[in-house]
């Protein structure tokens, strides 16, 4: 059982990495008298997931999010209770260039020109990853040069992400966009994908803080991502890209022609972002940032 590995580890500390892990362990881990994190990652709905929620809230020793803004997503206007603020942590996890370059090349993959603008969205095929967006906005911008590269499938289990990515290939095809829109299929060279693009592009409708928008700003590329989640905390409007609502196609063609037209601003913002990444989502500063939490809980 797990109380019997309390009695063989010895652990200080519990950290427990979702709300479900967090409730099924509360008990034993008290009972052995050891202290408790809750790890806030995934944001479910429902009454049920707003009931466990304020019930973690009371209970947990320190609450881990993963950024600023998810304490108001999630506790509403518990969220500015001292009682909570001094449970609360914001820690950003590190991103990593762990994953060997393999030296592929998806410009000369895809037989591009040197001429052409490569955007690159990774992510799941899904309504709420909203890549349809970026297809329309490719239509409405009718520049034989600039190409959208979508690295991933949709989910074989749901039904709306498969029909989803039938509706965005049909879309193409009635478009005549087959030669600008590459769908990648997953792939496992991501960072070279991402090293010989030119634009980073979220479209989502829904997002905690994108994995894959952080891992396209340490690859140095500019982007343009909807301003959902935690994603503000990540993309600078101006600086290191730009912040959209998701489905604004005015404004992602807007920006998208700011970038296209802009070589020296397209380096320039992705210079700024890779740095950012390095400065406040690095693996040593995750390490620091989880070493304070949890000595904090014993001062």
């Amino acid at each position: 059982s797990f109380y019997n590995e309390l009695n063989r580890s010895k652990p200080d500390v519990v950290w427990c990495d979702n709300i479900r892990t967090f409730i099924t362990l509360y008990l034993p881990t008290k009972i052995y008298g050891a202290k408790i994190i809750w790890n806030i990652w995934s944001e479910p709905q429902g009454k049920i997931a707003w009931l466990l929620h304020r019930l973690g809230f009371i209970l947990a020793d320190s609450i881990n999010l993963e950024y600023e803004a998810q304490g108001k997503k999630i506790f509403g206007e518990l969220n500015k209770l001292s009682y909570f603020q001094k449970k609360i942590r914001t820690l950003y996890t590190g991103v990593s260039d762990f994953d060997a370059l393999t030296d592929t090349s998806i410009k000369e993959e895809l037989e591009l020109n040197e001429d052409s603008i490569l955007l690159v969205m990774a992510s799941n095929i899904d309504p709420l990853k909203g890549q349809l967006d970026i297809i329309e906005a490719l239509k409405n911008m009718q520049n034989d040069n600039l190409h959208l590269a979508i690295a991933g499938t949709a989910v074989s289990s749901s039904e709306s992400a498969n029909d989803y990515h039938l509706k965005m290939s049909k879309y193409v095809e009635e478009n005549a966009l087959e030669s600008n829109v590459h769908f990648l299929g997953w792939r496992q060279d991501l960072r070279d994908i991402f090293k010989n693009s030119d634009i980073y592009i979220s479209s989502s409708y829904s997002e905690s803080l994108p994995d894959a928008v952080r891992e396209g700003m340490l690859a140095g590329l500019p982007v343009i991502a909807t301003d959902v989640g935690g994603t503000r905390e990540l993309v600078k409007h101006g600086d290191t890209g730009y912040l959209i609502q998701p489905g604004d196609l005015a404004d992602l063609e807007n920006y998208l022609v700011h970038l296209i037209n802009d070589e020296e601003k397209r380096s320039l913002m992705g210079n700024k972002a890779k740095e950012f990444l390095q400065e406040n989502f690095s693996n040593q500063n995750y390490a620091r940032q989880f070493q304070g939490m949890t000595e904090d809980l014993f001062n």
